[in-house]
């Protein structure tokens, strides 16, 4: 070799060296998606249980058990739940109205004709032997592992007691949306071994294993059994909607369905092998998330099962995902004068343990976040009035100084107008070169004048104030179309009086703003205005016929000129409305009450 060029012998130990060091920097990064995997767990899992009071009713809302957090609050919790009392009883005076008007409103949900529904439609039979893991379903574990295998016809789950985690295998495809219900059956045959009968898991509306997160915080979990075997649940997002007391047997065969129809989730289990069905988990999700990833899967804690004849099946959907969204958010008191001025979130579940139905309510101490968010709020509120004010003392100033500009600047330069026509006068008739240098001034002098009409007008429109608020739009369209060239057409309706001079100039400011905007972004040929009074409301509509705005642009933090605007309605209590139509139109309405409340 020549001299400098390293040996093969050095270029073998060259790569050893770095073959160790990528494997070294890959296990330590697969420790770290481990960690940060099981912290996300952890976090979703506390977020949604820390803090949180809970309390445990009858069907008829009487309280018959509660958290220990709850009696280290308030002692009186324990009276009103030896006499068993209303939980009216403990809200302050009319809160429990708050529940009573969600429940309804569920009520009217879970009556929906449902049964009217169309035949389910199957799209998927199997798994097929051609099927394979890492291909047609994905794998996901803390560890990195996979357990699974498909043999035979059947999904089989080989125990990991040792690694003791969830572990997942989801469908590469996606099932089912917000238009489509969804119904998946399967049979499921349990360990021969207790110790390895572990929780039993369908994973409907789930995330794609492959983007590291835990599938079953995206979607719905419908549980068979829990890490001990003995809870089964339908959850959402680590939100238990039902929770029921059930053992898995050991050596057993089940069979399962699960149909989501709209946002109503149900769940039958029988036990093949004597014929017992387990309870029937209904629940309605008032917060339906299945318009967003719709894989499906399977997840079992570190257990052996062996999963077959699974079948899915969708049609379509016979109730629109908006009839479900009923989201419960009240705030409530308590009565209790320890607990004057304390505010709590609720939210609601069920729970169900021998046979018999809880109704739970969660409570978290939300007072301080209340108390900023309320600081927040009369912070926004005067600045808000601030803006306006500082506002209307620029206009003010604008019409002060276009008055000033027209009066003293406009009489300065007719006067020297004037006296320089009349010193031409009196000049001797051969002083050519003089008549010429006067014309030039008097020429300077009329531009001059010109441009502060122009400066004023621009301040503070004088037909704004003379003639009123549609003549100063006709006038301010007509000098836009010289401008620029854009072909304008306006429809001003004569009803139209507004009397108010700052309401006024701020409908004519948005006006300009609008038509600034046209020019800056629009790219238009063609703009129509129109303003007119409507239901007791002032209108005005700017359309135009460029490249449409986009929803991003609508609610960009740096779109100034919309911000401006609204800020200009808000004393006015005014609405803007802005569309656009890709490469077709912008559409622009602000509507003003003309009787503020």
């Amino acid at each position: 070799m020549s001299k400098g060029r390293p040996t093969y012998e050095q270029l073998e130990k060259k790569i050893r060296e770095l073959q160790k060091e990528v494997k070294d920097k890959k296990e330590a990064y697969d420790t770290f998606i481990k960690w940060i995997d099981q912290k996300t767990r952890e976090f979703e899992s506390y977020k949604s249980t820390a803090d949180l009071l809970e309390l445990y009713l009858d069907e008829d809302w009487h309280i018959i058990f509660n958290s220990n957090s709850f009696t280290l609050l308030t002692e009186n919790i324990v009276g009103l739940r030896v006499r068993r009392e209303h939980v009216r009883n403990f809200l302050k005076e009319g809160h429990f109205d708050k529940i009573q008007e969600y429940l309804d409103k569920l009520d009217a949900i879970k009556k929906l004709p449902y049964a009217k529904s169309g035949a389910w439609e199957l799209i998927y039979k199997g798994p097929l032997d051609s099927e394979k893991v890492g291909k047609d379903w994905m794998p996901f574990s803390f560890s990195g592992i996979n357990q699974w295998k498909i043999e035979n016809g059947k999904i089989i789950h080989r125990p990991a007691i040792k690694n003791e985690e969830d572990c997942y295998l989801m469908t590469a495809k996606e099932y089912g949306n917000a238009e489509k219900d969804l119904k998946v059956k399967f049979k499921v045959r349990t360990s021969n071994n207790k110790e390895l009968t572990r929780d039993l898991s369908l994973v409907l509306s789930g995330a794609s294993s492959e983007v590291g997160i835990h599938p079953d915080l995206v979607g719905y979990t419908a549980c068979s059994g829990s890490k001990e075997n003995t809870e089964g649940r339908i959850q959402r997002t680590g939100i238990s909607l039902v929770v029921v007391r059930e053992e898995l047997a050991p050596d057993t065969e089940y069979q399962i369905t699960v149909e989501r129809t709209g946002g109503r989730l149900t769940r039958e289990l029988i036990n093949l092998n004597n014929g017992e069905k387990g309870q029937y988990l209904e629940a309605i999700d008032p917060d339906a998330i299945y318009d967003k990833q719709n894989h499906i899967g399977f997840t079992t804690f570190s257990g052996e099962a062996v999963i077959y004849d699974l079948e899915i099946y969708t049609r379509k959907s016979l109730f629109s995902i908006d009839q479900f969204k009923i989201p419960f958010d009240a705030e409530v008191g308590i009565r209790d004068e320890k607990l004057e001025g304390k505010v709590f979130k609720l939210r609601t579940g069920k729970y169900a343990t021998a046979g018999e139905s809880l109704n739970l309510l969660l409570f978290e101490d939300i007072t301080e976040r209340k108390r900023v968010e309320d600081e927040l709020k009369i912070s926004r509120e005067q600045l808000r009035e601030l803006a306006a004010h500082l506002q209307l003392i620029r206009e003010e100033e604008r019409s002060q100084i276009a008055r000033e500009i027209h009066d003293e600047l406009g009489q300065a330069l007719t006067a020297l107008h004037l006296d320089l026509l009349s010193l031409k006068k009196k000049l001797p008739k051969n002083q050519d070169a003089v008549f010429k240098r006067i014309d030039s001034m008097l020429n300077l002098i009329d531009s001059s004048n010109k441009s502060v009409h122009r400066i004023s007008t621009n301040l503070r429109p004088g037909l704004l104030d003379d003639l009123g608020l549609t003549a100063a739009i006709e006038w301010q369209l007509e000098e836009f179309q010289i401008r620029t060239g854009i072909k304008c057409e306006i429809n001003l309706d004569s009803e139209v009086n507004v009397s108010d001079e700052n309401l006024s100039i701020t409908v004519f400011r948005i006006f300009q703003e609008a038509l600034t905007n046209v020019v800056r972004h629009a790219k238009a040929t063609r703009v129509s205005v129109e303003l007119k009074k409507e239901n007791g409301k002032l209108v005005l509509k700017v359309k135009d016929n460029g490249i449409g705005i986009k929803d991003s642009q609508i609610s960009d933090s740096r779109s100034f000129g919309l911000i401006g605007i609204r800020e200009r309605l808000f004393p006015w209590e005014g609405e803007l409305e802005i569309t656009g139509i890709p490469n077709r139109e912008t559409s622009l309405t602000v509507i003003i009450p003309l009787k503020r409340r």
